[in-house]
Parts: structure tokens; C-alpha cells; sequence
């Protein structure tokens, strides 16, 4: 969710394009769907459940490029290819009607409008859209937020 990365950009993430110093991932052209690439940035919750895997794989499984990866014994170490189940029966459980592991994204997307400073410049550039109308029709936009937005312009004096 807090990195708007694709599920599939998600899964196939590798070890070596964590970069924990800079607090970012990079995913290179041939890893994105858009086929460029892009640095996604993490925050303090991304940032903090990728140290708590690698602690995970460090203990249990070092040698795995992987970093979403099983941890049944049977499969420990090996990379996880899918989410869509298990993410149906969290799903389920939470009693929702519909959701799939792309609305995280499409979720994010459309919240991070609202995030102080945020423009929508940045948020294309994140989630990794080629062209900016992509980006615009994730975005979702209640109407008392309107007035939010107009709320806060700088006030230009009286004419």
C-alpha cells in the first residue's frame, strides 16, 4: 500500500534493489510494466516490515534473492508468485464485498492526493505512469474535500 508499487513489481522484488540506506527500492525497466525505470521511496511502515523480512530470510533462509518469499518449510525461501488467494480470504474475513491486491495500489494512488504538499506530478512518478491521465483516473475526489483544497490558497489582498 504505502509504496503503490504494482503486486506483480511486488513479488518479484530482489534483495539487491532494497536500498536501505536510501530508504528506497529501485525497480529497473525490466521489472515495471511501463518498462522504465523508477526509484519508489519507503516510508517509516515499508521501510520497517522490509527489515523485519530480511531479518526473517537472514535467519532462515540467507541465500534467497527473494524478498516475498514462503516460509512453510516445504517452500521455505522460495519466491511468492501470488497473492490473490490468500489476499481473498483476508478479504473474506474482513467481511468486505470487493477487493483485489491491485486496489492497495489504486487506494494509495488516490490517497496520497490528500497528503500534504503531495502533487500529482510526484504521485505519477511513484506509482510509475508513463502519461499523467493514467495517474488521474485513479484519483477519486470527495466533494467536501473540494472545498479543502480551495480553502487554503494564499489570500491575494483586496482589489
Amino acid at each position: 500500500f504505502t509504496t503503490m508499487v504494482r503486486p506483480g513489481e511486488m513479488l518479484e522484488l530482489e534483495w539487491e534493489r532494497v536500498d536501505f540506506e536510501r530508504r528506497v527500492v529501485r525497480l529497473e525497466a525490466r521489472d515495471t510494466k511501463g518498462k522504465q525505470r523508477r526509484i519508489v521511496p519507503l516510508n517509516d511502515d515499508a521501510f520497517a516490515a522490509l527489515i523485519r523480512l530480511r531479518r526473517v530470510r537472514n535467519e532462515h533462509f540467507p541465500e534467497t534473492p527473494w524478498v516475498f518469499t514462503h516460509t512453510k518449510p516445504r517452500y521455505l525461501g522460495t519466491r511468492i508468485r501470488d497473492v490473490r488467494k490468500v489476499f481473498q480470504t483476508a478479504v473474506n474475513r474482513a467481511g468486505i464485498d470487493y477487493a483485489t491486491p491491485h486496489c492497495l495500489r489504486h487506494t494509495a494512488i488516490t490517497e496520497s492526493v490528500h497528503v500534504p504538499n503531495a502533487n500529482v506530478v510526484d504521485i505519477s512518478r511513484v506509482a510509475g505512469h508513463e502519461d499523467l491521465k493514467t495517474t488521474l483516473g485513479y484519483i477519486h475526489v470527495a466533494p467536501d474535500r473540494l472545498h479543502q483544497t480551495v480553502a487554503n490558497l494564499p489570500t491575494l489582498g483586496t482589489f
